[in-house]
């Protein structure tokens, strides 16, 4: 589950009528190529979408796909090239649907870190934002890992309900794996990311990644966009490894 937008850094089972329009976020994501274990690994680049609707987010990757219904309080995550989705209650709990395994890891290294609101404000794609630090890291044994400094952007300038924008940061926030304390500042960063620059330190090496908003508006959405797609499985835990 890595290419959750930065910042904070965000399925599909009902259908929706397309007559009216939804607001969809367009996101272009870029990540330095770096050394890995010795090996190369090259730079990445993708594209994904968010499209808020009524009572429900869709959030769209090439390779997994989610869905937040409020009404129903339900999320659906869509394995694309497994076939299979997953479903669970509202609000997320990560260790519920990952492999049992891999819970018990999850569970022993949350991510933690510090927020600060840096009082600096940037117009981006017209919109008003606010400027953040958000640095994070994960424990081990009194040392630092996984550690990552981002400069987030966020907007509340959107026409997209306060109440919904909320829910799908709270549960984009538990994809991450946050601890408690961590999630709660997070929580009280309210809006939309617009742009995130993450500096993240692995192995003596800095990689550069970024996240920004290329494309938003109201539209309407696809046929596809909140249901699971024909022929899927359904089954009760992610793939293992896919996370």
């Amino acid at each position: 589950m890595k290419k959750i937008f930065p910042i904070v850094l965000c399925l599909l089972l009902l259908p929706f009528s397309s007559a009216r329009a939804d607001f969809m976020v367009r996101i272009e994501e870029h990540r330095d190529g770096h050394y890995h274990h010795g090996s190369m690994e090259p730079a990445e680049d993708s594209e994904g979408e968010i499209w808020f609707g009524d009572s429900m987010v869709s959030i769209l990757h090439d390779d997994r796909r989610y869905i937040i219904d409020t009404d129903a309080e339900k999320m659906i995550i869509v394995e694309l090239k497994d076939s299979i989705y997953v479903e669970t209650s509202l609000p997320l709990n990560l260790a519920s649907v990952v492999p049992e395994e891999q819970a018990r890891r999850l569970a022993m290294f949350p991510t933690v870190g510090e927020v600060k609101k840096t009082g600096e404000t940037r117009r981006i794609g017209g919109r008003e934002c606010s400027g953040y630090m958000v640095n994070t890291w994960v424990m081990y044994q009194g040392n630092r890992y996984n550690q990552r400094e981002s400069r987030v952007w966020v907007t509340t300038d959107i026409p997209v309900d306060a109440r919904l924008l909320r829910a799908f940061n709270r549960n984009m926030i538990a994809l991450r794996n946050m601890g408690e304390e961590m999630a709660s500042s997070l929580m009280e960063v309210e809006g939309l990311n617009m742009l995130s620059e993450t500096v993240e330190y692995s192995e003596g090496a800095e990689i550069n990644s970024s996240a920004k908003v290329i494309e938003c508006g109201e539209m309407e959405p696809g046929r596809g966009v909140y249901s699971v797609p024909e022929g899927f499985n359904k089954q009760e835990r992610l793939s293992p490894g896919r996370r």
